[in-house]
């Protein structure tokens, strides 16, 4: 595997289908929260949905086991031979994650790439990392992943958080330059992005997503993905912060009389009808505050990339929440959003050409702000879709399972505290 301090940002093709590796000692039977039947429904009909559909809409871009060599070796020469094994992975689909140690999240996207053929390039931060026997076990799992089929050897994890990014002097702000631009971004927080009043946090989580989108604006020239897994906490959310994030949503509320009507379906309209708060939580219980974060988000998003050039569409992609803490009503909310640069034609301005070339329609911000507003509203609870659907449940527990038993987990002992309610351990 390529050091993560190298300068080297491609992979080279590997010579055969590597197997995964064997884990190391016995089969682990301990599960967590994040082991439950709900994250898979995540990561199979949220986050690899949509992926899927992008790599699909990326396939003229992304580099295939059909189009690497095909250039240099045409005719009957490919048929013959194999591809020779420096071939540079130079164009594939590139992936900013917060993975949890098991690396599941990556095993499960790379199932369903592989119809598509394209090669998957990832970095991922995991601050957890703390002692040498972590570092140890994540260096054996990273090593199985990159030892897959299409999956570049020069993926890396690294002990670095994600809100190091947001201080240029940084490794991990070297690592997320070396490995980018990125066509998929998942922040599956642990912690919060809505603003809780602890010092230093806001500013860290946004310093990083300004710098994120700072760094696609200026590299990424097609459309691209934003997930981002956040807990939402009314009860701890911080009046003075919410009303620094909320304002451009105040300011459209107050520009757009049919905006704001439409945000009163989600949440009571005193909230952004009073003069002393921009956005006044105190009239949001926990479900509203769910509900409308995504437009909060969205819109700070859109408020940010007004700014630059090229411009971009911001759409809030189909999202889903789930309950973490029923006692403090904690629930956990999975957003995604697609952003899609939008590249103005030349035009002429003399008229000595006769070309008339059509500029791509640009949404107005009343539009882009509705649609955000159509997608909160119809945010979904995992648990009752679940509960709805035994079927999906199973189909998605089993699915579950063999990710489990192929990061060294025994998976009947997965199914079993499964069927006994998937208990946490304390």
């Amino acid at each position: 595997m390529t050091p993560p301090d190298s300068d080297l940002g491609d992979d080279i093709v590997q010579s055969e289908v590597p197997r995964h590796l064997p884990s190391p000692g016995a089969l682990q039977t301990v599960f967590r929260a994040w082991h439950r039947v709900r994250k898979q429904f995540i990561r199979e009909r949220q986050w690899n949905h949509e992926i899927h559909h992008l790599a699909k809409r990326l396939r003229r871009e992304l580099q295939t086991q059909e189009t690497e060599w095909g250039a240099a070796w045409a005719g009957e020469a490919v048929a013959a031979e194999p591809p020779p094994e420096d071939i540079r992975i130079t164009r594939p689909l590139r992936c900013l994650l917060l993975p949890g140690d098991e690396l599941l999240d990556v095993r499960c996207l790379w199932h369903i790439l592989q119809g598509e053929g394209c090669y998957l390039k990832f970095l991922g931060f995991n601050s957890s990392l703390g002692s040498d026997e972590q570092r140890r076990k994540m260096a054996v799992t990273e090593s199985a992943i990159t030892q897959l089929d299409k999956v570049c050897k020069d993926s890396h994890i690294t002990r670095d958080t994600f809100q190091d990014i947001g201080r240029n002097n940084t490794q991990a702000y070297r690592l997320f330059r070396q490995y980018g631009p990125y066509d998929v971004v998942n922040l599956d927080l642990c912690d919060s992005l809505v603003p809780r009043g602890q010092p230093g946090e806001t500013e860290a989580n946004f310093s990083a997503l300004h710098q994120l989108l700072l760094y696609q604006i200026q590299h990424q020239k097609t459309p691209w993905i934003f997930f981002a897994t956040t807990q939402v906490d009314r009860s701890t959310a911080s009046q003075p912060e919410i009303n620094q994030l909320a304002g451009p949503t105040r300011r459209n509320c107050d520009q757009h009389a049919t905006f704001a009507r439409a945000l009163e379906t989600i949440i009571p309209a005193a909230t952004f009808c009073g003069a002393e708060q921009a956005f006044d939580i105190s009239h949001l219980d926990a479900g509203h505050l769910v509900r409308v974060f995504g437009v909060v988000l969205g819109k700070w998003l859109v408020n940010v990339l007004a700014s630059a050039s090229p411009r971009c569409t911001v759409k809030l992609l189909t999202s889903y929440r789930y309950v973490i803490r029923q006692d403090m009503a904690v629930e956990m909310l999975s957003l995604g959003f697609l952003v899609t640069p939008h590249y103005a034609p030349p035009v002429d301005p003399t008229g000595l050409s006769n070309l008339q070339p059509a500029a791509k329609p640009f949404p107005s911000e009343l539009e882009t702000a509705l649609g955000f507003v159509a997608v909160a509203n119809a945010i979904r609870d995992v648990d009752t879709l679940l509960a709805a659907d035994p079927a999906a449940r199973d189909a998605l527990m089993y699915a579950k399972a063999d990710l489990m038993a192929a990061a060294g987990y025994d998976r009947d002992a997965y199914l079993r505290w499964v069927a006994e309610g998937e208990p946490e351990v304390i």
